[in-house]
């Protein structure tokens, strides 16, 4: 039952599910439970799925949190915004408790024990298949230089179909010709953002 104070997920129970299942990327149950790095206090361990690039930040990560704020995107609150689509998504989201809510800079950076980056916000909106939108609130952690400051060890692509063959192939080659294979698909509400953040990477999320 043990879990972070933010996020619901039980990281015993994920890192049994691993072990079970032979999952490579082994440090998730560790983000689970500490928070996940960003590679700029802490580092990013390879999950050993995607490919491997040279891990270099390219700014330092003091210099980007004393930058000045930039405005929000216009389709946040300007010209272009769906009423108020991004202040109502944001005041959901802390209501559900994936973020804080400080009175101004001050304190926050006093909670935080640091001073903190700014990154503007923006509103993108979605037509789903059935005809109904879907707002998500992005952070520009580009325009603000936060991403400069990563280190990251692997290049983000998604699976393939032709990896999901590979991986159907080589759990069919363990097991016979004759047998069948089950797929599962999991799709987790807000799954991203109930990943909790490592303490020392959340001045960088402001």
């Amino acid at each position: 039952e043990e879990h972070h104070p933010a996020p619901p997920w039980r990281h015993q129970l994920v890192r049994a599910l691993q072990v079970r299942t032979k999952d490579p990327d082994v440090h998730l149950a560790d983000w689970l439970r500490d928070g996940a790095p960003m590679g700029i206090r802490r580092p990013i361990g390879r999950g050993m799925l995607f490919p491997e690039v040279a891990a270099e930040s390219v700014a330092d990560p003091d210099e980007v949190l004393h930058r000045p704020l930039r405005d929000n995107h216009l389709s946040f609150t300007g010209t272009g915004a769906r009423e108020d689509t991004g202040p109502q998504l944001v005041a959901e989201h802390i209501a559900e408790g994936f973020g804080d809510l400080f009175h101004d800079a001050a304190a926050a950076s006093e909670w935080l024990g640091s001073p903190i980056s700014f990154a503007p916000l923006g509103c993108i909106v979605k037509l789903r298949p059935g005809g109904s939108e879907k707002a998500r609130i992005i952070q520009d952690l580009r325009r603000n230089g936060v991403n400069e400051a990563c280190a990251v060890p692997e290049r983000q692509v998604l699976p393939t179909l032709f990896h999901h063959g590979q991986d159907m192939a080589r759990l069919l080659a363990e097991r016979g010709r004759d047998d069948e294979l089950e797929v599962l698909i999991l799709d987790f509400r807000s799954a991203f953002m109930t990943l909790p953040l490592h303490a020392a990477e959340r001045p960088f999320n402001a």
